[in-house]
């Protein structure tokens, strides 16, 4: 065993997760195979079909052992050949033979181009873009721009403490969207899907994505149903706030106040499906209908509804009953919030939304 001692961590695979060498394995695959098929269609008077880098690649020999990528794609072009035996060379015709012939060429082009390490994008975090996609992104999951956290937060004993289970609550957001990308954006890179794709990535991109890796039906079958329960648990709680102010304004029950919000979130919601059929936008391109209120929703009303929700509890709460209410009971800590939902938040707010939406 090796001691932990002396460690800060340990990378188990640099392939493919430190370094980009999709390409160079998909070119090494291309020449070794792009030579035999060559030879045998010479041989056969038939019609050379070169192997592709892109489809084949990821249908026969991305993520496999070397040797059995070989027998996987010598199968699907009817190819039959010996196994041989693992002393085997690169020149000889082999499954064995390929394997070997392969890796060579790999390592050729390692040495003479070098290979390209992932790396942050620094100069994304200049962009006034990411910081209001940022904002959006804070407001909707954990629900401050929609009023989800005023309305449960009413429902909190007394005896919790908010700044306590605040913190809790963002850390453990924070964690499993950092999660959720390390787990999704290196199978979208991997597989070269563009993730610029809104929120249609999950539908019209992981799909595409699911049905290149080996086993991805049971891996799709996984994320939506997942997707499913927090797609449901995430309308309970949105409804929740028009169904609470209902129940208070108008003394309805809350079956009554619940299905009637629903089938009006049910009939606002309607649209968004014709968006990829008959109200599909004409422009190739051209963004659809859902992509459209995401935009307006997350870049312009979720930072307006923050910026409301702070200036509400700073200034028309009286101070001490909104210090009370939120269990800060020591004097200075009390003040810097009052003070930074009066004015720090509001400003730091509008200056990201207006300079992300290019106003200024």
């Amino acid at each position: 065993m090796i001691p932990a001692l002396g460690f800060d961590a340990v990378i188990f695979d640099m392939d493919g997760v430190v370094t980009r060498t999709m390409r160079l394995h998909a070119a090494a695959w291309k020449e070794l195979f792009d030579e035999l098929l060559q030879q045998r269609a010479a041989q056969r008077g038939e019609a050379f079909r070169p192997f592709d880098a892109q489809t084949d690649y990821l249908a026969y020999v991305d993520g496999l052992p070397r040797y059995e990528g070989v027998r996987r794609f010598l199968a699907a072009r009817g190819i039959e050949l010996p196994e041989g035996d693992p002393a085997d060379g690169p020149q000889a015709l082999t499954v064995q033979g390929l394997g070997a012939r392969k890796d060579a060429l790999f390592k050729q082009r390692i040495r003479e181009g070098g290979v390209e390490v992932f790396a942050p994008d620094w100069d994304a975090l200049a962009k006034p873009q990411t910081h209001l996609a940022a904002v959006g992104q804070v407001f909707f999951s954990i629900g401050l721009g929609m009023g989800v956290m005023v309305t449960y937060g009413a429902y909190v004993p007394a005896h919790e403490k908010l700044p306590r289970a605040a913190l809790l609550l963002v850390a453990g957001d924070t964690i499993i969207a950092l999660l959720a990308g390390l787990m999704i954006f290196p199978a979208v890179f991997t597989y070269g899907v563009d993730p610029a794709h809104g929120p249609t990535l999950a539908f019209a991109v992981l799909p595409e994505v699911f049905g290149m890796m080996p086993g991805g039906r049971w891996f799709a079958i996984a994320f939506f149903l997942l997707l499913g329960i927090a797609a449901l648990t995430s309308s309970v709680a949105l409804l929740e706030v028009p169904v609470a102010w209902a129940i208070a304004r108008w003394r309805w029950r809350r079956y009554r106040a619940a299905a009637a919000i629903g089938a009006f979130a049910l009939a606002l919601g309607i649209p968004v499906a014709p968006g990829y059929g008959v109200l599909a936008p004409a422009q190739p391109g051209a963004p659809v209908l859902l992509d459209r209120i995401d935009h307006a929703s997350s870049s312009i009303l979720l930072p307006l509804s923050g910026i409301a929700v702070a200036l509400l509890v700073g200034w028309a709460w009286h101070s001490s009953a909104a210090r009370s209410a939120a269990d800060l009971a020591v004097a200075r800590a009390g003040a810097l919030w009052q003070w930074s939902l009066r004015v720090a938040l509001p400003l730091a707010i509008g200056l990201v939304m207006t300079r992300g939406l290019g106003w200024i």
